[in-house]
């Protein structure tokens, strides 16, 4: 499956505003587990992650297929598990989505509380607030099929929400922080 999203940082003040404006269709609590070799994931792109949601765990992987400013597209791969792996077969993951990858280890975790509204049959709308090592940050990703409908960005200028060139992902933003802990 192809996912399509356009993803924005929040300040606080803009995700409690955001919280209020909607009936939220779900609000849901998941634990994504993030996994690396200390290489080559890092440069690469490609997330292994286990989402742990609704008392499913599943092992994800989303391989690039593009990534322009704030939209990113991936090809999305999913297994259902049954327990959080500490290390995960190379073989066993290249399988699953013809790129070759290595052995990768835990690397560890972020909690999210997602909020998701239905805005259209093609369009929904994720509030997430995210807390990882010593961040919290919040988000709002805008997952779409087909061209995104121009409605969205009127409702992202009322509510004077930026898009900007170049947003990182949950994984990129957990790895980056996690590489300036190892620094200090």
């Amino acid at each position: 499956m192809i996912e399509k999203e356009l993803k924005i940082l929040l300040t606080k003040e803009q995700f409690d505003c955001l919280v209020k404006q909607f009936v939220w269709d779900q609000i849901r609590t998941q634990v994504n587990y993030y996994y690396t070799d200390n290489n080559y994931i890092k440069n690469s792109g490609i997330t292994i992650r286990v989402r742990e949601c609704n008392n499913t765990i599943a092992l994800q992987l989303k391989v690039p297929v593009s990534e322009q400013g704030a939209i990113h597209m991936k090809q999305e791969i999913e297994t259902f598990i049954n327990e959080i792996p500490q290390k995960i077969d190379g073989d066993f993951l290249s399988k699953l989505c013809s790129v070759s990858l290595p052995d990768v280890s835990l690397a560890g975790f972020m909690v999210t509380e997602r909020y998701i509204y239905k805005w259209s049959n093609d369009i929904e709308i994720c509030l997430d607030k995210n807390k990882y090592l010593d961040v919290e940050d919040y988000e709002i990703e805008i997952e779409y099929k087909g061209n995104i409908d121009e409605s969205i960005f009127d409702f992202l200028n009322k509510n004077n929400i930026e898009i900007k060139d170049d947003v990182k992902g949950k994984c990129g933003r957990f790895f980056s922080h996690l590489l300036k802990g190892e620094e200090q």
